[in-house]
């Protein structure tokens, strides 16, 4: 960089003397941030918010692995003393496999993997000092883990989708012969799955706002700016305030969009109908409310 300005006039004392912004360093910023090591460089405040929005809307695997375990010292006990058998079993037996080596740290992805792994690894007696972890408990958080992990039986998205949510409330239910660590680790889970009938509302809304502005006919719109409904605004991933956007397109015009939809599957024979079901307009109004300020902060100069 110095190099650069130095071919422009700019000698390196005065190059040192510019102050730049830039993001945080994650999302692909890193590169930048290491080009202006040598400079004097803030962060931007308005990229960390607006990461923060979006992230309030995503809810990660490997967070909720990590949270659960973090949050329960018995459980994350037990992946440390699986994590220790399993490295002095390769190291005892010299061999490779996939999935061993990583190591077992309550952030890792790989949990799931080294728990089974540590099942099949019990056969080898000699390893008396770090082998003697109950079968039952391991199980158990294997059973548990498995549609978090990536190890076990996840969905391929790192983050939870709205099309398996219910059936990850469903795993999470209580259970007879749940052991308390088993029952806080659910809980905790269960508490960051909350979070999910927000991202399942804007995945909906998404969706019949795509479903208007580009797979239906012309007329099908126009019947929306007949009954007074403004133009519907999809959300744009790299636009800050986006979810904010498209909220507030369909604020208060729910009924309208219902009644096109009802006709519409009238005259088609298709359920358009299904496209808005569920959709709350008392969590559209939340929702707005709680991202109104974000906007307002981004927008102050």
């Amino acid at each position: 960089m110095l190099a650069k300005f130095q071919s422009i006039g700019v000698t390196p004392e005065d190059a040192k003397r510019i102050e730049f912004v830039t993001d945080w360093g994650g999302g692909g910023g890193a590169n930048i941030v290491n080009a202006l090591i040598e400079f004097k460089w803030n962060y931007c405040l308005g990229h960390a918010l607006n990461l923060c929005e979006k992230g309030t809307f995503t809810v990660n695997y490997y967070d909720l692995v990590g949270r659960a375990l973090e949050n329960n010292p018995e459980a994350k006990s037990l992946v440390t003393t699986c994590d220790q058998y399993v490295r002095a079993v390769t190291a005892a037996i010299a061999r490779k496999k996939k999935g061993i080596g990583k190591g077992l740290h309550v952030s890792n992805w790989s949990t799931h993997s080294h728990l089974e792994e540590h099942l099949e690894q019990r056969q080898y007696e000699g390893l008396m000092e770090v082998r003697d972890v109950v079968n039952d408990d391991v199980r158990a958080l294997v059973i548990l883990l498995g549609p978090f992990d990536n190890g076990g039986t996840r969905e391929t998205s790192p983050h939870v989708t709205p099309a398996v949510w219910p059936a990850l409330l469903d795993h999470l239910e209580p259970a007879n012969d749940d052991s308390l660590s088993i029952v806080c680790m659910k809980d905790t889970i269960r508490s960051e799955l909350v979070r999910m009938e927000a991202v399942a509302l804007i995945e909906k809304c998404k969706d019949f706002v795509f479903f208007f502005l580009f797979k239906s006919s012309p007329g099908l719109k126009g019947k929306l700016t007949k009954l007074g409904c403004t133009t519907l605004k999809q959300e744009v991933p790299t636009r800050w305030n986006s979810h904010l956007t498209l909220l507030r397109s369909i604020q208060g015009k729910m009924d309208m969009i219902n009644h096109v939809l009802r006709e519409h599957s009238a005259a088609t024979g298709k359920p358009h109908l299904t496209r808005t079901e569920g959709i709350s307009n008392e969590l559209i109004d939340a929702l707005v409310a709680f991202l109104s300020p974000f906007e307002q902060t981004l927008s102050t100069p």
